[in-house]
Order: C-alpha cells, then structure tokens, then sequence
C-alpha cells in the first residue's frame, strides 16, 4: 500500500513539473484516505499481536503451574513410585524443552510433528496406562482423556492389557468419545495394604 502511494505522489510530482495546470497540494484527499486505511490496518494488526501474546503467555503461566503442582503432589507417593514419577515429569518438561528450543524453523517443527504423530497414536496412552496400573491399587479408578480418534481403539486395547475392569469410553458435550474411566484390576491373593 505504501509502495503503490509513494509511486502515484512521485508520478504526480512527474506530471506537475510537466504541465502549469495542475495545482499544487502538499496532501490530497486520495493521500489522507489511504494514510487513514494505513493507519487502521496498523492498529487491528498490532491490537491483534498483542491479543495473540497475551493468550500465549496465559498458557505459558499456566501450564507452569500445572507443572509445579504436579511435582508438588509427586511427593504424596512412596519413595519407589515418587522417583518413577518423578523421571516423568522430568522427561515431559525435558520434551517441552526440546521443543520450545526448535523455534520457526519449520523442518524441525515438521519431523517433531511426524515423530510425535506416530508416537501419539496408542502407544502413549497405554505406556501412561501401563504406568497407572503400578501406581494404582488394586479397585483404583483410572480416568484418562483421549482425542476423540482413539475412542473405539484405546477402551479396547486398555481391556485386551488384562491390567483393567469395566472399562467404559465416556463422550464430551459435543458426543465425540472423549475420556475412557477403568478400574484396576483385582488380583487374588495381592496384599492390599
């Protein structure tokens, strides 16, 4: 917009030296409507990166105390399961680490993508299951929220484990499958102190 006004003032100035007719203004009213436009586009553009980082850094702020609170209930555990649960959390903030520190640059943020995709499919929820049904006593309840593509899989393979009861796959307000509850299962004979 810029380029196009700064080219129609030059070939204004071109045709006023050519010709005596045309009368001189220092700001015409084609000018100050394309300034008044500018100036509008520049105040919704930086009203509206303004808006986005505000969001961002929210999310920042909370996912953070998320984090802290987590690893403050990671003390409740016994000492065994309290340093398993701890090398978690510190592989999860190791992973946000990793990928805050790829920055723009699309290839990298590509094959993170890709890798966290092929991760992302069963494999993660049944590791974090698997992890549960250890830290979980026998009757304990597991509630785990899921993308509404894994509703017919997970419920599945989380009963096929043998580590899981009444497994049932709950839908959102919008009906999509949604969080998936189980109730560990009871072994005979296991101490349930």
């Amino acid at each position: 917009m810029l380029l196009c006004n700064f080219t129609g003032i030059k070939y204004g100035l071109f045709k006023f030296k050519n010709s005596a007719k045309i009368k001189a203004e220092e700001v015409g009213p084609t000018e100050s409507g394309l300034l008044g436009l500018l100036a509008l586009l520049l105040a919704f553009t930086f009203g509206s990166s303004s808006n986005r980082h505000e969001k961002r850094f929210d999310a920042f702020i909370k996912e953070a105390d998320y984090i802290s609170s987590v690893v403050l209930k990671a003390d409740l555990y016994i000492d065994s399961n309290r340093t398993l649960f701890r090398k978690d959390i510190q592989q999860y903030v190791e992973g946000r680490l990793e990928f805050y520190n790829l920055g723009y640059d699309s290839k990298k943020l590509t094959i993170a993508i890709m890798i966290y995709s092929v991760i992302a499919g069963l494999a993660l929820p049944l590791a974090m299951a698997a992890r549960a049904a250890e830290l979980l006593r026998d009757g304990g309840t597991l509630v785990m929220e899921h993308a509404e593509t894994q509703g017919a899989a997970l419920p599945r393979a989380l009963a096929g484990t043998g580590d899981w009861d009444r497994v049932i796959d709950h839908v959102d307000l919008l009906g999509r499958p949604r969080c998936v509850v189980a109730t560990r299962h009871r072994v005979r004979g296991r101490d349930e102190s």
